[in-house]
């Protein structure tokens, strides 16, 4: 017979009618009976408990607990599944933060609370697994091990943007449980150790705080806040003695990883797939930056520089529809010279500007505003037709930037032999569009 361990099902509690009451009881005289059966599990193991023994902790008669419970195996995984849902609901944090510091601070100081409140259950679940997990091996195979690899990919992501150091993140969550769960399984040890008394809260505090102080210190953990300041002055100390031969290939490094960003995104791009690409060692590449992060934020900070530059260079005291029209042509040369550095701030844009937001809201929301103002006053002065002076910025961009973010759709539906022919017609075309659109 089986003893695979099913992923708990909640059932629904019934809290109405006649059956409320009855439905309290059961309840009450289940949480009697498993608070015995996980005391009785904890000391005896699977082997060495019996329903008896249960009974009689739990002062009951036998017959009783198994009109609850039909057999000691239902016991038993209705415990191990408690303990392991707990242990599921303490990495909420990976998902509630995107600082390192913060979820593993938080999962570290929930698995220690477990320990503390749930060490039976611990035990337990320790004892199975030493034993080669006989009864939940299929448990382990499947619900821990898509829910291990689901914490796995958000630590790799960590590491790929600098946050933690280049560790296999498996290791670091077997350390977690190690040394969290050490405080349930060898509490007996550690009493002792103690003098024979229990840690106290002063004590408990001090050992949940230097553990989160070494893995956390371990790992070359950095919030995300300290990660951008080092990413600055770094940048700014580089840039202050970098040799001609440095700089070069700084640049060739950054060649490297516009081609590979704008063909795979930021999170399919590894620092491997751009070492590759700019045919140097990847010990080379984070000699000049320590992560793919520092070179995605060093080719937006490009970009934002060379596509805030035509925007610029609209002149308040020039003729308005002319301006407008020069600077439509600068952002379609743009998207003609620049397509993968177009793509790159595209994508970012896409996934919500995880990396740039302070970009967007501070250098180009700035210049924005200053420039809407200006378009603004010439639409008060009569010289444009009335429009908001915000979204003709934003049509201006969508309608340019999509020749060289959306180009292989432009290719396909235009299916011309000479791919640059499609900017001298829109070129043409977008200048007849917003004149006619903007003229008095």
């Amino acid at each position: 017979m089986s003893h695979a361990l099913k992923k708990p099902v909640k059932t629904k509690k019934t809290t109405f009618g006649s059956h409320a009451p009855k439905a309290g009881i059961r309840r009450k005289k289940e949480a009697q009976i498993l608070k015995a059966a996980e005391k009785v599990f904890s000391e005896f193991g699977f082997r060495g408990a019996t329903t008896q023994m249960i009974a009689d902790r739990a002062g009951i008669p036998k017959a009783n607990l198994h009109y609850y419970f039909p057999t000691k195996l239902a016991l038993y995984r209705n415990i191990i599944e408690e303990i392991f849902s707990i242990w599921l609901e303490a990495a909420q944090s990976f998902d509630e933060s995107s600082d390192p510091v913060d979820a593993l601070s938080r999962y570290i100081d929930k698995k220690m609370e477990i320990s503390r409140s749930h060490p039976n259950g611990s035990k337990i679940w320790a004892n199975e697994v030493m034993h080669g997990a006989p009864i939940i091996q299929d448990y382990l195979e499947t619900t821990l091990r898509e829910w291990t690899d689901t914490r796995i990919a958000i630590i790799q992501g960590w590491i790929d943007d600098g946050l933690i150091d280049n560790i296999d993140p498996r290791h670091l969550l077997y350390m977690i449980w190690a040394t969290t769960q050490h405080y349930a399984d060898f509490v007996h040890q550690i009493n002792t150790l103690n003098g024979g008394k229990k840690l106290s809260n002063e004590q408990w505090n001090n050992a949940c705080n230097d553990v989160k102080t070494i893995i956390l210190n371990g790992i070359g953990a950095t919030t995300r806040a300290e990660k951008m300041s080092s990413i600055e002055n770094s940048r700014a100390s580089n840039s202050r003695r970098r040799t001609r031969i440095q700089r070069e290939n700084e640049s060739r490094i950054l060649e490297a990883a516009l081609e590979t960003f704008s063909a795979n995104g930021f999170r399919g791009t590894t620092i491997d797939q751009i070492a590759e690409a700019a045919g140097m060692s990847k010990p080379n590449v984070l000699y000049y930056f320590r992560n793919k992060e520092d070179m995605h934020r060093a080719l937006l900070d490009q970009l934002l520089d060379i596509w805030l530059n035509p925007l610029r260079d609209m002149d308040a005291e020039g003729e308005p529809l002319n301006e407008i029209l020069k600077y439509v042509q600068r952002k379609l040369e743009i998207s003609r010279m620049h397509p993968r550095e177009s793509r790159l701030f595209a994508n970012e844009i896409l996934q919500g500007a995880p990396r740039i937001e302070d970009m967007i809201k501070g250098p180009l929301k700035t210049l924005v505003d200053e420039k809407a103002l200006t378009i603004q006053n010439w639409i008060e002065a009569g010289k444009i037709a009335k429009c908001d002076p915000y979204h003709l910025i934003f049509s201006i961009w969508a309608t340019t930037q999509h020749y060289a973010d959306f180009d292989v759709q432009v290719c396909a539906m235009l299916g011309e032999d000479d791919p640059d022919n499609r900017f001298d017609v829109a070129a043409e075309f977008l200048g007849k569009l917003f004149t006619n659109g903007l003229r008095v």
